[in-house]
């Protein structure tokens, strides 16, 4: 029955045909309104599971493949304020290996 062939949609119909543009959007939103979950974007939901992966220590490749983006280069360029503080977040654990603490011998 599969009837695509060219493309992989993320939301397609069982035959692998797309959805009208705006049908996904039109389903998340009402699923928010009957959950009382906040609407955002599905876009959004995109862009925020990259920095949650990206802030989880996930590499950046792995979170290219996952966003299907063509190259790395694309995930960096778009995701680099988000590497720049998962960097000083493990830059800091890295440097309380290396610090007295205050309660301690």
């Amino acid at each position: 029955m599969w009837i695509e062939h060219e493309h992989e949609f993320v939301f397609c119909n069982e035959n692998g045909k797309h959805y009208y543009p705006t049908t996904p959007t039109t389903w998340w939103k009402r699923f928010a309104e009957r959950s009382g979950v906040r609407f955002i974007r599905l876009h959004d939901l995109r862009q925020t599971s990259a920095t949650l992966l990206i802030n989880k220590g996930v590499h950046a490749k792995i979170i290219s493949e996952r966003l299907g983006h063509s190259n790395i280069r694309i995930t960096m360029d778009t995701y680099g304020h988000a590497l720049q503080t998962a960097d000083q977040e493990a830059a800091n654990k890295l440097d309380s290996l290396f610090t007295r603490q205050k309660n301690s011998i």
